[in-house]
Parts: structure tokens; sequence; C-alpha cells
């Protein structure tokens, strides 16, 4: 009988150990869905994770919901709408669990932009950024619609002069048009994929003939 409750507390030191990475009020059960849909292909990446706050409080997202900085949100550049993904900050071990809802960031070493109230979760408000590891909640699709962004520009000459230069040596180039509250802006994209590969191939070859800031994001 002792030696059962020893075994027993041991299953009991084990189970507290494995979850002390975890932060108060970062996850809840009720956060990861049933097992069923965790199976299988999981989207997994590590980067450098930034956050938005004030400046874009109450502006449209790319979901078409208004950014509300305190709810647990972020932006990704190809993951699908709605899709909830775990945060973890590598620096600290925090983590949250955060639901896309927009795009971005469009700054070619980041991969995720947090939500003020994420950011403030995971302790990587003062720094403004932090190396982060993100793990998709249940299945991600890998088709879809991707497109390479190669520029943003607030005056639309600029765009056109961009767009002109691109044409000459690709097809489906088009210019996006972003309009926020106190501004628009004139996102110069070039093709239109079904797949990350794809996109990948011509993202590539566009960094390559000199135009660095060449970007994946979904359509």
């Amino acid at each position: 009988m002792r030696s059962l409750r020893l075994f027993g507390g041991l299953l009991l030191l084990i189970f507290l150990t494995g979850c002390a990475v975890l932060q108060p009020n970062s996850l809840s059960p009720s956060d990861y869905p049933p097992l069923a849909a965790r199976a299988d292909k999981k989207h997994k990446e590590q980067g450098i994770a930034s956050w938005y706050g004030e400046e874009f409080h109450g502006r449209k997202t790319s979901s078409g919901e208004v950014y509300d900085m305190f709810a647990l949100t972020a932006a990704h550049r190809t993951l699908p709408l709605g899709t909830r993904v775990c945060v973890t900050n590598l620096g600290n071990r925090r983590q949250i669990i955060v639901r896309i809802n927009d795009r971005g960031p469009f700054v070619k070493e980041r991969i995720i932009d947090l939500s003020y109230r994420a950011a403030k979760e995971i302790a990587m408000v003062g720094p403004g950024t932090a190396p982060v590891e993100i793990i998709s909640l249940g299945n991600v699709r890998t088709g879809g619609e991707f497109t390479i962004q190669v520029g943003a520009f607030e005056e639309k000459a600029h765009a056109l002069a961009l767009l002109q230069r691109l044409a000459e040596h690709y097809k489906n180039t088009y210019i996006s048009v972003y309009k926020m509250s106190d501004t628009t802006l004139y996102r110069v994209r070039v093709a239109r994929c079904k797949t990350i590969r794809e996109a990948k191939v011509i993202e590539k070859e566009l960094i390559q003939n000199d135009y660095p800031w060449a970007i994946i994001v979904s359509r």
C-alpha cells in the first residue's frame, strides 16, 4: 500500500512539473479542441513576434472584425482566419492562445503580430518583440490563395511605378487597396497561387531579383 502511495505521489509530481511552464490565466481546458481535431497536420514555426495596440484599436481587421487591443487575437500572413494558435515566448516560456483575425506582420523577420493583451500575457510589451514558437490547435489547410507582396505605399504614384516595373517580368501583378481611417495603403502584389510551395518559388525569385521585401501573404 505504501508503494502505491509513493507511486501515486511520483505521478502527481511529474504532472505538476510538466505544467510548470504554463502561466496563470494563459491556458484553460476549454482552449483545447477535441483530440480528433488536434491530430495530423499542425502548423509550427519559430521566429520573432511583435505586437500592435492603441494606434490600430477600433480599426477594421482583414477578417472584417474591429480590432480590439484587449482581446486575445493576432495577425498572421498565411494562416486561415479563425485559426487558433498557442504562442510560446521562448525567452520566458510563457504561453497564450490567440485567434488569427488579421493579416501581418509585413516585416520580413517577424512571423506574428499579437494584440496588446496577448503580448502582455507573455511579457513582451516592454521589449516590443520576442522570439516565439507558434503551434496551431487543430488542422490547418495547406491550400488556398496566396500572393507575394512586394511593397506598400501611401502614395499611389509610387505603387504604380513599382507595378509597372514588375509587370515587365511577372504575370498577375496588381494593386490591393487597403483603406484605414486616416490613410490608404496601395499594396503591390504579384501572382495568385494555390499553394504555399508555388508562392515560395516566386518569392525566392523576387528576392534574388533585388526585391528583398517580397513576402508571402494569404489573399
